[in-house]
């Protein structure tokens, strides 16, 4: 199997999520070092057994909404390997409710966890990263296409994906991509316990946008910034 990450230093972000796991699989597999972040011990289990072993794999338990923290993620990624060549965000969450039901701590929360982690890891990144250089957000079609009751997640959202685009016009004179994945409905087993009547084969895998996730890393992007990617 022709392996196009080889070599390439990588760290993902939001990792023991089911996505998280489906994109450091994938990474692993294409050969490359993953740094990959979790925030609770409980979710380390699931996440061995969904990714298997073996490959280059170091975690870090690390609250990405304390950037002191972050920096001590990039400084522990580079002491170990000696640089950062590829960022994936994934972490962020999801919430729904009536704007008139909504509150500013709600909205702080969704922002928090979508685009205060971006920020500090892509602030931490833009620092280190040489030419060459990936930064991947995870954003989602509902900041492009709305949906009624979900504003504060719909705002946060919609911030990663003009961080994303100020970014990639930033970095672009220093050889580094900056681009966006949109997903719709990740195709989840907690997903599908939730959303029970729904058409599951509407959904997308998460192996599928890992793959995305990948072609974004890889040599064969490198011509690709500031692009919003529907999955």
């Amino acid at each position: 199997m022709e392996r196009h990450l080889d070599g390439r230093v990588t760290v993902v972000t939001g990792a023991t999520g089911a996505l998280g796991a489906a994109v450091v699989q994938r990474y692993l597999q294409q050969g490359a070092a993953v740094h990959a972040t979790y925030i609770k011990d409980q979710e380390l289990g699931p996440f061995r057994e969904r990714i298997g072993e073996g490959g280059k794999l170091t975690l870090h338990k690390v609250n990405l909404t304390d950037e002191q923290a972050v920096n001590e993620l990039f400084d522990q990624v580079i002491a170990a390997d000696g640089r950062v060549d590829v960022l994936a965000n994934l972490a962020g969450g999801f919430a729904a409710g009536a704007m008139a039901e909504s509150s500013l701590q709600q909205l702080e929360q969704m922002l928090s966890i979508n685009l205060k982690t971006c920020f500090a890891c892509c602030r931490k990144a833009a620092e280190v990263m040489k030419d060459g250089g990936r930064v991947i957000n995870v954003g989602a079609q509902a900041a492009l296409r709305p949906a009624a009751n979900r504003a504060c997640y719909v705002a946060a959202k919609s911030a990663v994906l003009g961080l994303t685009a100020a970014l990639a016009r930033e970095l672009a004179p220093a050889g580094i991509t900056v681009n966006a994945v949109l997903p719709g409905t990740i195709d989840t087993p907690a997903n599908r316990k939730s959303m029970p009547q729904a058409d599951f084969s509407k959904w997308t895998a998460p192996g599928a946008i890992a793959e995305v996730l990948v072609f974004l890393a890889s040599d064969a992007a490198g011509c690709i910034t500031a692009a919003q990617i529907p999955v």
